[in-house]
């Protein structure tokens, strides 16, 4: 069973920490481990705010904020749009860190999610097709073929290969 420190020393720790001394270094002053800081810091300050692990961003916070603030106005809409103006800003960073710049402030990549080409005049000929059909009794529907094996390309090919 390990020995357990003295109130001293604990209470002596946890004003070291209070004062912000690094954990490496309290352990060194009181000659216990550096685990050992560590597990009382824990119970002392459950929630406290540890350093993150990783290498530090390259791109400053201001800078961060700049490129937000240019996303959000719409004046940059892409990834590529938005490497290009880091490297106009001198920060000469991979394509894949500039993602990871956008990530970093909460932005997702989305595909642009494709739906009919509706004109008023369209919206106009949906809804009095609607209407029309609106009390149509069970019956009338019977008398309907639907079928959703046809395909029909209104406008060109979509694009697919065929063999």
């Amino acid at each position: 069973m390990p020995k357990s420190l003295s109130a001293d020393i604990k209470n002596d720790i946890k004003s070291a920490l209070l004062a912000g001394k690094d954990s490496m270094e309290v352990a060194n002053r009181f000659r216990v481990t550096y685990a050992t800081v560590n597990n009382y810091a824990n119970k002392f300050f459950p929630n406290r705010q540890r350093r993150l692990g990783g290498r530090p961003m390259v791109v400053s916070a201001q800078t961060k904020r700049f490129i937000k603030l240019q996303v959000l106005q719409g004046q940059l809409k892409t990834a590529r749009e938005v490497h290009g103006k880091l490297m106009e800003l001198g920060y000469y960073i991979s394509y894949k860190t500039a993602i990871n710049v956008l990530k970093s402030m909460n932005f997702f990549a989305a595909i642009k999610v494709k739906k009919p080409l509706l004109t008023a005049k369209y919206m106009k000929r949906r809804l009095a097709w609607a209407k029309k059909h609106q009390n149509w009794t069970t019956n009338d529907w019977r008398r309907v073929v639907f079928s959703d094996e046809t395909k029909v390309n209104i406008w060109g090919t979509d694009g697919s290969w065929v063999r």
